[in-house]
């Protein structure tokens, strides 16, 4: 019997629909600009190269080991390397806000993601979200943007828990507020190295949902990693679990 259904965030219950780099870019912008106004004297091409070193060992790193290491974290290190040594979380949390503005514009709701929330929702299940995420905030923001919240408790950020998907303990939250085994959950995400290795680990089936899933990672792992149901759009997803609880293992 299947009793609660678990969510990845983007690109499965909201999709991206910008143009990522010069979103990024931008961001990064936005981000220096709230910097400089907030009283800091940067160079900003010193600046920029050591963001962009910085992020890159932080990207490769965490797909090692898992570890999340929050945007805000990462960004006092920066500048107190750079010499800022007293910047307060404030100006810090602000420069976040402003850079994660140039995407979170360009994030919107899935196609069916309510009609499929109502469903699962009709038919008893619990419904929580786990995000692999270096920026907790942004992650509400979204969240809240996309009318989400109603539907969901615990949302679980990874920049909270410090660990990232595939890592089962970033679980944790969900399992306690619960009280449910992991046999009783389904996770769905389009990551199958964070969301379908993540339930694997913790025991939860998977369904692997494929309408925004065309990555490099995928593509490695495709042939390698089994979900137990794959979802070609949102609206499948009842369904399939519907199906799974029928033949629970």
């Amino acid at each position: 019997m299947i009793e609660g259904a678990v969510f990845d965030l983007g690109s499965t219950l909201i999709r991206f629909t910008g143009e990522w780099q010069e979103v990024v870019k931008e961001g990064h912008r936005r981000m220096v600009q709230s910097l400089v106004q907030s009283g800091l004297e940067l160079d900003t091409d010193q600046f920029d190269m050591a963001f962009e070193q910085t992020w890159q060992e932080t990207v490769v790193q965490r797909e090692i080991d898992h570890i999340e290491r929050p945007m805000a974290d990462l960004l006092h290190q920066l500048l107190a390397e750079l010499g800022h040594t007293q910047v307060s979380n404030a100006v810090v949390s602000l420069a976040l806000e402003r850079m994660f503005s140039s995407s979170e514009a360009y994030w919107h709701p899935m196609p069916g993601v309510y009609s499929v929330l109502e469903k699962l929702r009709e038919a008893g299940l619990r419904l929580g979200i786990v995000s692999n995420a270096s920026d907790s905030a942004n992650v509400h923001r979204l969240v809240d943007k996309a009318e989400l919240r109603s539907y969901f408790d615990p949302i679980v950020v990874s920049a909270e828990q410090r660990v990232r998907k595939p890592d089962k303990r970033v679980f944790d939250p969900i399992l306690n507020a619960w009280d449910l085994p992991p046999q009783r959950l389904v996770m769905t995400g389009d990551s199958l190295a964070a969301d379908v290795i993540g339930a694997r680990n913790v025991g939860m089936y998977s369904i692997w949902l494929t309408a925004d899933a065309d990555t490099p990672g995928n593509q490695a792992l495709r042939d390698k990693v089994k979900p137990d149901a794959v979802a070609e759009e949102l609206v499948e997803v009842p369904d399939i679990i519907r199906q799974i609880g029928k033949s629970d293992r």
